[in-house]
């Protein structure tokens, strides 16, 4: 019954294959909240609605994608997409509903247990994650179970589908006569250099052209910056190293410690012990008689030996104290609203030996470690430097002894890579960096890029959009057009050296100053660099008709990406019998392709049949029904 609605819902195609995942991308970024029904909506499908104010919300969410002087267009064709998502959404899901199938409360609450979102690191449900997570995105617990329920009905149909999956052994083999096919050519390529000074270019033809082209000659905005990076790995050589500092660094971080603690409930009775202590008062026995900690009061404080790594939570300030010598004593610290003393009873003796790899390990640790204290310490002092001066980089360079690199003029499609995150790139941008008449430009504030990296940056030239004058490209043009018409000669001069190879004559190829190259076999994966770097040239190669005889070359001309061009001869077509790994590959493919174009059909014949109404969006759904 379900596979006979399926056939009929693809207007009888022969729907054989799995359909795969349904499109749901929407759902769990706000896509779902469409469950309730405002009165105004951005579209409705059969009786499910998007409102107006959903759907901007979707669309607020990916606006980031959108270039920072995208125009109405742009912005207009990103809303069209993100509308047939959404009505694709909604037309699979109803479809999916109507197919009766059912997903117990059971499973739904199985599988909510299970979802990664929700784990603690135990992998055990953590409920205060769960209602977090529907918090963040306005949702109830229903509409979250109505989801999974929705989601998990999909593979039910997979499994029904894939059971009559079959592609016939012809169908697979022409495939791989296809991708596995070894092309032998020769190649004549003839110099457009040879014809270039021949050709005259007028003056009309130049204004002409550039009257024509005048979007080829728009320079985009662009700026010119000066800035400062701080990587934390530029701080690595300020590290002190020493032998003594490695054994600080280990004991400090490293060596499993045995504290004693003594934890009562006020500050003043901490004061009072922590005097008795520093007068010589034994740690054990006081412990014994006032520590309110009932894990460590009968051993006399005593946590016994574990790493700073191994701390409980409620300890974990005893990692911070620098306690280094066997007898040291804590000031007070304050934990969980009690006050504690700490006392190192022990320390251990694992200090690797020197000129081993695991010293040389530690190294490194401790290297990594202090040059990110150095980083940190360092952002906040440039973080400082930067509220007090608006004006220059100067000071950040030298506090942070780093350099001030200067910038050549940048457009947002061609910036160094230090500045060609999207984030840096919208502030370098923005009006309070690029400043208005009258208003001197300011630095950038600290902008991070990751955990080891920040950035800052001013503004020192901008440079608005403009066309350039027939004069900056005058040049540039009659270049241009020389090469079309030396290039049409050439064709020309190419079709009828062609002529005369057809006819066992070569002279109109001799005449072009060429001759074929040895004989070169190509597969459609060719590693060689020409063809990795020219894949139209390859495909061109690849689409050349097939001899007419054996031992008869077929003959066309190809023009590479660099505009040069080429008589390609091909002399023959090999057709290699897949390995079984191939065949079951490309048996693979053949279904992913009717797989997709299954489920277009499919997607097609629900438009088709809904009933869909859309609100005022101000954009073109005609190609949306």
């Amino acid at each position: 019954m379900m596979m006979d609605k399926i056939r009929g819902a693809a207007q009888h195609f022969l729907f054989k294959i799995l359909i795969g995942v349904i499109i749901l991308s929407f759902i769990l970024s706000g896509g779902f909240v469409y469950l309730s029904s405002p009165p105004t909506y951005a579209v409705k499908v059969n009786s499910e609605e998007i409102s107006l104010q959903q759907f901007e919300q979707i669309f607020q969410s990916r606006a980031y994608m959108l270039a920072d002087d995208a125009d109405e267009d742009a912005i207009n064709k990103m809303k069209t997409d993100i509308l047939k998502g959404v009505v694709d959404e909604l037309l699979i899901t109803q479809y999916v509903k109507s197919l009766d199938l059912t997903i117990s409360n059971e499973q739904v609450k199985s599988t909510i247990s299970q979802y990664p979102d929700f784990l603690d690191e135990n992998g055990n449900f953590d409920q205060e994650k769960y209602r977090t997570f529907l918090t963040d995105r306005g949702i109830s617990g229903d509409q979250f179970a109505e989801y999974i329920r929705n989601r998990d009905l999909t593979p039910l149909i997979s499994r029904e589908i894939s059971d009559s999956i079959f592609t016939l052994p012809s169908e697979v083999n022409e495939y791989a006569k296809l991708l596995l096919q070894k092309r032998t050519i020769r190649k004549a390529p003839i110099e457009l250099s040879q014809f270039l000074d021949k050709q005259t270019i007028s003056e009309d033809e130049i204004k002409t052209f550039y009257t024509d082209n005048t979007a080829k000659f728009t320079l985009p905005e662009a700026v010119k910056v000066s800035y400062v990076q701080l990587n934390r790995t530029d701080f690595l050589n300020r590290v002190e190293d020493s032998d003594e500092a490695v054994i600080a660094f280990y004991q400090e971080f490293i060596a499993d410690k045995n504290f004693g603690i003594i934890q009562v409930a006020t500050k003043t009775e901490a004061e009072q012990i922590l005097t008795e202590l520093k007068a010589g008062a034994d740690f054990a026995e006081l412990a014994k008689a006032k520590s309110l900690d009932v894990g460590t009061k009968a051993s006399g404080g005593e946590i016994g030996m574990m790493s700073p790594s191994d701390l409980p939570p409620s300890l974990s300030e005893l990692a911070k104290l620098n306690l280094n010598q066997v007898g040291q004593l804590s000031e007070i610290i304050s934990v969980n609203n009690q006050f504690v003393i700490a006392k190192l009873l022990e320390i251990e003796d694992g200090m690797p030996e020197k000129d081993t790899p695991e010293y040389q390990a530690l190294v490194a640790q401790m290297k990594t470690e202090r040059s990110s204290d150095i980083f940190y310490d360092m952002l906040k002092t440039v973080g400082d430097i930067l509220a007090d001066d608006k004006t220059s980089l100067d000071k950040v360079a030298q506090a942070s002894g780093l350099k001030v690199t200067m910038t050549e003029f940048f457009d947002r499609s061609n910036a160094p890579e230090a500045l060609s995150s999207e984030p840096i790139l919208m502030t370098a941008f923005s009006e309070e960096l690029i400043g208005t008449q009258g208003v001197p430009r300011e630095n950038s504030e600290l902008l991070t890029i990751n955990d080891d990296s920040a950035i800052v940056l001013r503004v020192e030239d901008h440079r608005e959009k403009r066309v350039q004058t027939l004069d900056e490209v005058k040049e540039t043009i009659t270049q241009d057009l020389r090469k079309e018409k030396a290039l049409n000669e050439v064709k020309a001069l190419a079709d009828k050296a062609i002529e005369g190879l057809r006819a066992g004559n070569n002279e109109a190829l001799a005449a072009l100053n060429t001759q074929f190259s040895a004989p070169q076999v190509l597969v459609t994966n060719s590693e060689e660099a020409e063809y990795r770097q020219d894949i139209e040239f390859l495909k061109s190669i690849f689409a050349i008709a097939l001899p007419e005889k054996e031992g008869t070359p077929t003959y066309t001309q190809i023009v590479n990406k660099q505009g040069d061009l080429f008589i390609v001869a091909l002399d023959a077509i090999e057709y290699p019998t897949p390995t079984d790994v191939e065949y079951k590959d490309f048996e693979n493919r053949l279904n992913n392709l009717k797989v997709r174009q299954l489920y277009s059909n499919l997607m097609a014949t629900l438009r088709k049949e809904a009933k869909i109404e859309f609100g005022d969006l101000g954009i073109d759904t005609s190609s949306i029904q």
